[in-house]
């Protein structure tokens, strides 16, 4: 279990992304920097030579992402320490979606890998 996120991570005004592989022989997906807290966050731009800044998460930008199943993200990485980690806790966006709407404080996650391959 991990902490609910509740910021998305902007540079300027899109999504912070990356490419991540659940497995060998996986196709990679699109996941989106989501963070729970500032102290996470604070981490994170302490491993990163950019300057990204957190933006509050809502629902209907969730709901965006699930919508545009091919082109929006598939997963959201949760409170990664670095943009380049090696490996990171995910959950996907519907199930980020269903903690929000039950105000959960914790989700379930999956342990992926990072790919090399950063996209904004």
């Amino acid at each position: 279990m991990v902490p609910t996120p509740r910021y998305v991570l902007l540079d300027g005004d899109k999504p912070v992304s990356t490419f991540v592989v659940g497995a060998v022989g996986d196709s990679a997906k699109r996941a989106i920097f989501g963070f729970s807290d500032k102290k996470q966050y604070d981490v994170f731009r302490t491993n990163s030579q950019l300057a990204y800044k957190p933006y509050p998460l809502v629902k209907g930008y969730l709901r965006g992402q699930i919508e545009k199943a091919d082109s929006g993200a598939a997963f959201m990485v949760l409170d990664a320490i670095a943009p380049d980690g090696g490996s990171f806790q995910v959950c996907s966006m519907p199930e980020t979606l269903v903690a929000f709407e039950t105000n959960a404080v914790a989700l379930d996650s999956t342990t992926v890998l990072g790919h090399v391959d950063q996209s904004n």
